[in-house]
């Protein structure tokens, strides 16, 4: 009988540290989510200011993205250079929703550049993120 009783005592023992382990890693694996919470928090904020910020120098969200039209007139490459000194590009609406919405923003009647061109091929168009058309 001193066998049986030692044998689950050493079964005990090393279930013990298994938990001792498995609560470890559950404390650091909340700690993380902790952190990643407050990060998201953080980012969203950020966003949110940014958003706030690209609208006081003109911009104006939708959908999540930060637009801009400029009242005067610029050739393609000139508004492509323009944006990437702000840090974007030229708008690529991706839906028919956008791309009405942004055809009668500010109601001018400008012509307006969309970040879609055949300067490589003519004919075949993609966006100027590399992206292909559809």
């Amino acid at each position: 009988m001193a066998r049986l009783e030692r044998r689950t005592e050493l079964k005990d023992g090393s279930r013990s540290g298994e938990i001792e382990k498995l609560s470890e890693e559950v404390a650091k694996l909340n700690r993380t989510a902790l952190t990643v919470s407050s990060r998201s928090e953080e980012i969203a904020k950020l966003s949110g200011e940014i958003a706030r910020l690209k609208e006081t120098a003109g911009y104006f969200a939708l959908k999540g993205t930060c637009y801009k039209i400029f009242k005067i007139p610029k050739t393609f490459s000139k508004a492509t250079r323009i944006c990437g000194q702000d840090g974007g590009t030229l708008a690529m609406p991706r839906d028919a929703e956008t791309n009405d919405l942004l055809l009668n923003s500010h109601q001018t009647r400008s012509i307006k550049w969309i970040g879609l061109h055949d300067q490589r091929e003519e004919g075949e168009f993609e966006w100027v993120d590399g992206s292909a058309l559809g």
